[in-house]
């Protein structure tokens, strides 16, 4: 017998929980991530470095899967919602990418490096990307929480309305945010005293 969960709650609340779920997670899970890499040049030395980079390694390819599952539940579940909202918040969006995109690449490259120069230049586009992603993470929140300007069933703004104050000040507070959540992880997984 199979359960209708439609006469419990309705399928746009069941799909909405889902995606908050997801962006949840990838908030938890990859802020650790993103905490560390904005830290990172910051490590008194390279072996702390090194021990930092060890303790991510495992998990920061998965924890993205969150914010891809999040913009495909909303792309299937709220189809006009994503179109609007993707609308409002392309640059930032785009932004974020491109920080993730070479946040990963820099990590695979320091990974393999075993040059100290070459490695520390890798190190600082680990921190940049991060650093990048997460404020641009929180401009899209802030700006969210703004609102947007919609006409009918269109968004009706311009491509920078995203860019306001409190949009910054939730990127700047992002960023602390983040690497709060990566310095816990830090003294919890590394034993040298930093």
């Amino acid at each position: 017998m199979l359960i209708n969960f439609s006469n419990i709650l309705p399928l746009p609340t069941i799909f909405g929980i889902l995606i908050g779920f997801a962006i949840l997670m990838y908030i938890l899970l990859d802020g650790f991530v993103l905490g560390v890499g904005i830290l990172f040049p910051f490590a008194p030395s390279n072996k702390c470095r090194e021990s930092l980079m060890h303790s991510i390694a495992p998990f920061w390819d998965a924890n993205q899967t969150w914010l891809v599952l999040g913009g495909g539940g909303l792309l299937i579940s709220f189809p006009l919602a994503y179109s609007i909202l993707l609308a409002a918040y392309y640059v930032p969006i785009i932004c974020m990418l491109i920080g993730l995109v070479f946040r990963g690449a820099c990590f695979e490259f320091y990974m393999k490096e075993s040059e100290p120069s070459i490695k520390m230049l890798w190190s600082y586009g680990f921190h940049f990307g991060s650093l990048c992603a997460a404020f641009f993470q929180g401009c899209i929140l802030g700006s969210y929480i703004q609102g947007v300007t919609v006409i009918g069933r269109n968004f009706a703004g311009q491509s920078w309305d995203w860019f306001s104050g409190l949009s910054m000040m939730m990127g700047i507070l992002l960023v602390f945010g983040y690497a709060l959540i990566g310095a816990s992880w830090g003294i919890i997984k590394t034993s040298e005293e930093t």
